[in-house]
């Protein structure tokens, strides 16, 4: 999803996963009418939102194991060995870099294998290297024949990434299109050339 600040990209999100509501329209999640029965389909989605929240003062082992109550020790540092962290699971989050955070929240997202990845900015802040791993490990799943829903800014990794794009302006979708049918031209000059968008 792709769209000039202000938008509504993140509103959306947060919708979809019960964290705002919206005035009108239907949305429905994993088939799932939200919000009524957001609780049904909540545990079958992974959510990485811009600015991700932890506790500073524990450790990222322990940031996870509480929100993966019920899953083992193993799976959790499976979770933080995924994205390159198990090495510093003992360390307290508030020594993380910005980039590392990310990690950590994607970490978060994935934890339980969800069917349907949902992911805000998930590139902003991060250096060359991390950005490839990131991109990598949602490839992965994207094979595995997991959903992986991105909004982002960084049109170039989604060309990458991506199977279909959906240009969203005032809250609303104004176009869409699967990248197999841009023939030579790219994301960039597609966006760009919508209309209001020169």
């Amino acid at each position: 999803m792709v769209g000039p600040n202000g938008a509504g990209k993140t509103t959306l999100i947060k919708t979809l996963v019960g964290l705002a509501r919206a005035d009108e329209g239907e949305a429905h999640l994993l088939g799932y009418p939200v919000p009524h029965t957001l609780v049904q389909a909540l545990p079958r989605v992974g959510v990485m939102l811009d600015v991700p929240g932890f506790y500073p003062r524990l450790s990222l082992r322990s940031n996870l194991r509480m929100l993966a109550e019920g899953l083992s020790p193993g799976e959790v540092d499976g979770a933080l060995n995924t994205v390159g962290l198990l090495e510093r699971a003992g360390s307290k989050v508030r020594t993380l870099s910005h980039g590392m955070r990310q990690r950590l929240a994607c970490a978060a997202a994935l934890i339980r294998d969800p069917a349907l990845l949902i992911m805000d900015e998930p590139f902003n802040g991060l250096d060359p290297p991390t950005v490839r791993d990131l991109r990598q490990l949602l490839a992965e799943r994207g094979a595995r024949g997991k959903t992986v829903f991105i909004s982002s800014h960084q049109l170039e990794e989604l060309e990458k990434l991506c199977s279909h794009v959906a240009a969203i302006q005032r809250g609303r979708v104004v176009a869409a299109i699967a990248l197999s049918e841009l023939g030579g031209t790219s994301l960039e000059d597609w966006f760009f050339g919508l209309e209001g968008w020169h």
